[in-house]
Parts: C-alpha cells; structure tokens; sequence
C-alpha cells in the first residue's frame, strides 16, 4: 500500500484565485508541519519550503483540519504571495501553474524549480 510520502511533493499556484495549492506529499515530507515558510533564491529561481511547529515572522500556517479532512491539498490564499511568484516568474495570471519538488533531506526543505512548471488546466487540477 502506497503512503502519503510516496507521494511527490507539488505545489500549483492558481493564479487567478491568489491562492497556492500544497499537496499532502509535501506536507508529510515536512513531518506535517504546522506552519510553512518559502524561501526564493531569485537567480536560479528555486523555492525551498520548510516546516515548522512554531510560527516565525514570515510563515504561513497551515489550517488544523487540513490533516483531518483534506483529501490531497490544502490552499494559502495570500494575493501578496501569488503576486510575487507571478511577477518573478513571469507568469500569465489567467494560468494555473504546477511544480513536483524534491525532497532534499540533509536540509529538512522540500525545493522546487519554478523554471519546470508546467501550465495545467482546470481538468489537471
């Protein structure tokens, strides 16, 4: 039987809807973090996520039922931060974008590289 963290850890940005979609495989490679940050090296465009039990100054909490009912994501809604990428990456807002991360263990962040993102359709989703 397949676990949770065979699942490869994605992020879809629907930019549209200001919001950033985050698969429970991401989650659990994090230990089933209680809050998320994003770090964004700007040159290479990559993004590392992290998970933390506590919250920091520029972390993003992650709802209490999303690992009671969530089915296989749970969402940010923060336009600030969908704007960000969208603009850093040049990316048309009527798209819906969706990145596979890579688990890198010896840090404990889960890093993906959003120059490998691939438009999806409302189907894909």
């Amino acid at each position: 039987m397949m676990s949770i963290k065979d699942v490869a850890p994605a992020l879809r940005f629907a930019l549209r809807e200001y919001r950033l979609y985050i698969n429970l495989g991401l989650l659990s490679h994090l230990n089933n973090p209680l809050y998320l940050e994003f770090l964004f090296e700007d040159e290479r465009k990559l993004l590392a996520v992290s998970g933390s039990t506590e919250k920091q100054k520029h972390s993003f909490e992650i709802p209490e039922r999303t690992y009671r009912d969530a089915d296989d994501e749970c969402y940010i809604s923060r336009m600030p931060l969908t704007e960000a990428f969208r603009l850093r990456m040049d990316w048309d807002k009527e798209e819906n974008y969706r990145v596979i991360g890579e688990y890198a263990e010896h840090l404990g962040v889960v890093v993906f590289d959003l120059t490998k993102a691939l438009i999806v359709g409302r189907d894909d989703e």
